[in-house]
């Protein structure tokens, strides 16, 4: 009986020792910062306009890329395409960007007559879902946009 119970034991114990190796080697995967998840150059695969399909424009060549370093938002650059609508104002498509509101807006050109807000809907590694109102000074009739992007890069 004593055999038995030491043989267990000892298994248990190789087994323990076989897992604790085995974890040890894995590199452990540190979740993506939002900055990291925003980073990089999308383009649209949606546009809403009020909340129903925007069939009005061609999208296929707008791109955003979003620029960071040392894990904060540096830049942004706009590729309008033949887009009709496009989430900045500011007519270089270039400037600063930033996370706001516990990390669920994006504010382009803050602190400028240029600066709009985007709430962020949804954000993975691979798409970006973004909603931002057009101000009056823009357009009167303000009108709300809803961008689904997919990450090129």
């Amino acid at each position: 009986m004593e055999k038995v119970v030491f043989r267990a034991i000892a298994l248990l114990s190789l087994a323990l020792v076989g897992v604790l190796v085995f974890q040890c080697g894995k590199k452990g995967t540190k979740a993506k910062t939002p900055v990291e998840l925003i980073t990089g150059t999308w383009r649209v695969s949606r546009v809403l306009l009020n909340g129903n399909p925007d069939n009005t424009g061609n999208y296929s060549a707008f791109r955003i890329t979003f620029q960071s370093a040392s894990g904060n938002p540096t830049n942004y650059n706009v590729i309008p395409g033949n887009a009709p609508a496009k989430p900045n104002i500011n007519p270089a498509n270039t400037g600063p960007w930033a996370l706001t509101n516990n990390d669920t807006q994006i504010v382009l050109d803050r602190g400028t007559p240029n600066e709009i807000v985007l709430a962020i809907l949804e954000l993975t590694e691979t798409s970006l879902r973004i909603r931002f109102k057009l101000p009056r000074n823009v357009d009167k009739t303000e009108p709300e946009y809803t961008f689904e992007l997919v990450k090129v890069q």
